[in-house]
């Protein structure tokens, strides 16, 4: 019986020694199908491998190993968040119908230990599926090719949070500059390798002078990257003196208010300084209603004037009504 053809060219994806090691054709159209099925989903961006995941999976490199997760640790100088979400649901649905397509990328420590250099998620989703063991890659890298190849697998990914990116940058950078690598020539490359052009890549590493409270208030859209620029600038005190204000408070700090801030900064900032530049962010001015004009009709006074009055002429009822208001007024003073 002839090989079934495979419905899809999955060469950028999977090793191809992996596919060839696949003697069942159903065994491999499943596969194939899953893979496509990553790569096709809305989430592509938290699914899908990047493009250094892709080159270290074609290249060959290092041996593939089916490794127990509790011999699996995490990366010392992991710079992303494991979020169990809606996309962790769909890689562990994935997971559970198709397998991990991609071994774990991993480097061997002492011990018996292996330390992730990408694959956390993965490892996160097996762990809540109750698998034993995931394939991995196992990599020969020294401590700065692990930072640089744990910053490559991640950098270009869809989802990732200003955080994140700070510091994936940082540490991509530093271990550069320690193998002797111009700065100037990491920041182009690390440019390339993103979506990032350089002058952004210089304001997301910025943002690692920003305090942890105010990261987090980046991350969360309540401070815009631009903003989160300028307030790196001040110094740890007067950072501290802008989160003791907006901590546990659902307020932003636009462009604007942050250069007041920085402005302020200069000659001393004080908490009453900031917060009388965030005033209407804290104390929000409700406005108030203009009290509805009631119109006067004669129709307010037929239930409570004598008959006698009714057959009077226009103006005489009308002048006998403004008496009556003038002096429940007076009794009412």
């Amino acid at each position: 019986m002839a090989k079934k053809k495979p419905k899809y060219d999955l060469s950028n994806v999977v090793d191809s020694s992996q596919v060839e090691q696949i003697n069942d054709p159903d065994a491999l159209s499943r596969l194939l199908d899953g893979a496509v099925n990553i790569l096709n989903t809305p989430f592509g961006g938290t699914l899908a491998p990047t493009k250094k995941e892709i080159e270290i999976a074609r290249s060959g490199e290092g041996d593939i190993r089916s490794i127990p997760l509790k011999d699996l640790v995490t990366y010392h100088n992991h710079t992303y968040k494991v979020l169990d979400n809606e996309d962790m649901d769909i890689l562990v649905d994935s997971i559970r119908d198709y397998g991990i397509l991609l071994p774990i990328i991993v480097r061997e420590l002492n011990g018996g230990k292996y330390e992730i250099i990408s694959g956390h998620r993965r490892r996160f989703a097996a762990e809540k599926l109750g698998l034993s063991e995931v394939p991995c890659r196992v990599l020969d890298l020294d401590d700065d090719m692990a930072d640089i190849v744990m910053a490559d697998t991640n950098i270009a990914r869809e989802t990732i949070l200003p955080s994140e990116k700070a510091r994936t940058y940082k540490v991509r950078l530093e271990a550069a500059v320690r193998q002797g690598k111009r700065q100037a020539d990491e920041l182009k490359a690390i440019a390339e390798e993103s979506s990032d052009s350089d002058s952004n890549v210089r304001r997301y590493l910025k943002l690692n002078d920003l305090s942890p409270a105010l990261l987090d208030k980046v991350d969360e859209g309540k401070l815009p990257v631009t903003a989160g620029v300028i307030l790196a600038d001040l110094s740890a005190s007067h950072q501290e003196v802008i989160t003791d204000i907006v901590a546990d408070k659902e307020i932003a700090i636009s462009l604007k208010e942050a250069e007041k801030l920085k402005k302020a900064a200069a000659r001393g900032l004080t908490r009453e300084t900031a917060e009388s530049i965030l005033a209407g962010k804290l104390n929000p001015r409700t406005k108030k209603k203009k009290a509805k004009k009631e119109s006067v009709t004669e129709a307010m006074f037929l239930d409570a004037v004598p008959e006698e009055v009714k057959e009077l002429p226009t103006e005489e009822r009308a002048e006998y009504y403004k008496a009556a208001i003038r002096a429940f007024a007076e009794a009412n003073v």
